[in-house]
């Protein structure tokens, strides 16, 4: 039997513009990586970049997929729709003072959060986002951002901190209340879900894992003010092989070479339990596999040992679900995308 989807579009007011019946899309969703959901309607259809899209199907109670049009071609026959995911809107450079966070280090979601409604519910009529609301569901203190300067991706900050401190964002929209949501929210107090990968309803299965072998385990950190200046530092289980880093530091006013060196030495040798890949297909209609949010930790059984990691992406296609977990990939234009260089 034929799946049933249905695409909807609607303006930036939240008015609904389009919709088609469309054939099953393979959806893809990736936190690190913000990728593109492509989806083809039938015929010529006028559906414009910036547009809100809502896909739903007949075996899920909600959307299967909510996300902003950011790419359209035309054929004769057909319109071919990128949609990228909702957090993209937040793929933006924006202004902190980095002494300001650097100092005390309190409630990253409210200052994330601050963020936010600066860029997209500010003065600029045009650039911001109507109906967006922000809410930060927690409130994390020491997180440690690094911050290097006053300038900010903050999609490279979302990127870091799901990795290394479980704080997620979600976004949704509801076209009936006219209003785009973004929840940020330290999933570290949740409880470690656990699945069992060797179970036969697991139908599909890969394993990157990396190990602490090859790492960086010692860091020079130079006074680039003051070269004489300098300061080592081992990780904690310092032992051969000894991979090490050098770096230089700027000391700005206020700070001390100490704890800008202290700093830098942790963002070069820190670790994390999510650095692995690891994907897991079942049937999307399967119940014994639990729903889980983007940033909750897991414990993944396979044969006779334990991974830890936490869920950053998912796809769905052909009724079949797979739930991506960790913070390495090994697709190249992946890895380019996260270094930067696309």
């Amino acid at each position: 039997m034929v799946a049933i989807y249905k695409a909807e579009f609607f303006d930036t007011s939240f008015n609904l513009k389009f919709w088609s019946k469309i054939a099953e899309p393979e959806i893809i969703y990736d936190y690190l990586t913000l990728d593109k959901t492509v989806i083809v309607i039938p015929g010529v259809a006028d559906v414009r970049r910036g547009w809100y899209c809502h896909i739903t199907w007949e075996s899920s109670a909600g959307a299967v997929y909510q996300g902003f049009v950011s790419g359209v071609d035309t054929t004769k026959s057909t319109t071919s729709v990128q949609v990228s995911p909702l957090q993209a809107l937040f793929d933006f450079e924006f202004f902190s003072n980095r002494k300001n966070y650097n100092d005390n280090k309190t409630d990253v979601e409210g200052w994330l959060r601050t963020a936010i409604l600066g860029a997209f519910s500010g003065e600029d009529s045009i650039q911001n986002i109507p109906g967006l609301t922000v809410t930060a569901a927690t409130h994390t203190d020491g997180v440690d951002m690094n911050l290097k300067d006053n300038i900010h991706q903050f999609w490279d900050l979302a990127r870091k901190i799901i990795q290394n401190n479980r704080i997620a964002i979600d976004c949704g929209f509801d076209p009936q209340a006219r209003t785009i949501t973004a929840v940020i929210k330290n999933h570290s107090a949740e409880s470690e879900l656990t699945i069992e990968a060797d179970l036969d309803n697991i139908t599909d299965q890969k394993f990157t894992i990396r190990d602490n072998w090859g790492d960086v385990n010692k860091v020079i950190i130079y006074n680039a003010k003051n070269l004489s200046q300098s300061q080592t530092f081992t990780a904690t289980d310092y032992a051969a092989p000894v991979v090490q880093r050098i770096a230089e530091v700027t000391v700005g006013e206020g700070e001390t070479f100490a704890n800008v060196a202290r700093e830098k030495s942790a963002e070069l040798m820190r670790t994390s339990d999510a650095d692995n890949l690891i994907e897991l297909t079942f049937r999307a209609v399967d119940r014994i596999i639990p729903d889980i949010g983007i940033g909750r930790r897991v414990r993944i059984l396979k044969s006779g040992k334990e991974y830890h990691s936490v869920l950053t992406g998912y796809s769905l296609k052909g009724g079949m679900k797979t739930y991506i977990f960790g913070g390495v990939r090994v697709d190249l234009s992946k890895r380019l995308k996260l270094k930067g260089a696309i």
